[in-house]
């Protein structure tokens, strides 16, 4: 598995010591593999020979891959409803207390994705949650997943060990990006080392965008981010944006593009929520050429 080594370092020690807690809340910025980290640890902890975060090819590891082993669940939200491989709704994540208490041969792993989105999502099934954290089963192990924890319950969050993870190195995320067979036409350091934001640019003319920063040229600015209605490409050119200020602020430390980098960052944050974006990218492009401006006179 490629990156987060220290966190795999801290879920074998765990398990070696046999100091496995019964739940983990894996934060960090979206798009750098947490719920890929969670899954390889869940297979290795069903695995017979423990081959934790690497390849192996028995009958346990085989059906957590495809999704068919019988002490594995994964819950994701979809399309707006929450779903385990069996199209389980969000009603029934109040099962998972009763799959919890049923009697299991070993480890029993629970997964669940942007945990954030149940608590704001479904009051009841957030306290069902909670309750059933409260009083797990034995060898039942839940890993919660989030890049908003600020929206968790803190009754959840103070029922689980927090594992945060940093955005992969410009290396690993190359690596991750081979081995998908992707070629990326942009300076990674841009996908701020996340994999889905470098698909995401994938779809974005990174170049272009860079091009009319670099040249002052407004009018291809507002024709590019005022047509960018898709919320993720928008974050992803955000990004790329915020980058490019960043290095400009290195080297003149202006306060005011200072006050734009902030800015950046609200937005971005603003983007978790559901944002009127037409009215969003009306009031980025204002302050971003007023910024741009600023920028020429540094020169």
């Amino acid at each position: 598995m490629t990156g987060h080594k220290k966190q795999q370092i801290f879920f074998r020690q765990a398990f070696k010591s046999e100091q496995l807690s019964h739940a983990y809340m894996l934060t960090g910025q979206e798009g750098i593999g947490k719920k890929i980290f969670a899954k390889a640890f869940a297979k290795g902890l069903l695995c017979p020979h423990e081959r934790f975060f690497e390849q192996c090819d028995c009958p346990s590891c085989k059906q957590a891959e495809n999704g068919s082993h019988p002490d594995f669940h994964v819950y994701e939200e979809k399309d707006g409803k929450w779903e385990e491989k069996s199209n389980l709704k969000i009603e029934g994540i109040r099962q998972i207390s009763e799959n919890a208490a049923m009697s299991a041969k070993g480890w029993r792993i629970f997964i669940i994705d942007n945990v954030h989105i149940l608590c704001l999502a479904d009051a009841g099934a957030a306290s069902a949650l909670l309750k059933t954290i409260e009083e797990p089963g034995i060898n039942t192990v839940f890993l919660l997943i989030t890049h908003r924890p600020d929206k968790v319950l803190s009754t959840i969050q103070s029922r689980c060990v927090n594992v945060f993870f940093d955005p992969l190195h410009d290396s690993e995320l190359a690596s991750v990006l081979k081995s998908k067979r992707v070629e990326p036409d942009f300076p990674l350091p841009y996908a701020a080392g996340s994999v889905s934001t470098a698909l995401t640019l994938l779809d974005i003319d990174v170049q272009g965008l860079l091009s009319s920063l670099n040249y002052k040229n407004f009018d291809k600015l507002g024709m590019q981010i005022l047509a960018m209605s898709d919320k993720n490409k928008f974050t992803a050119a955000v990004s790329v944006i915020q980058s490019w200020f960043l290095s400009i602020y290195k080297r003149t430390l202006n306060p005011e593009i200072a006050v734009f980098l902030q800015y950046t960052g609200a937005v971005l944050k603003n983007l978790t929520y559901n944002v009127n974006m037409q009215l969003l990218l009306l009031d980025f492009y204002i302050k971003l050429t007023n910024s741009l401006a600023l920028a020429e006179a540094e020169k």
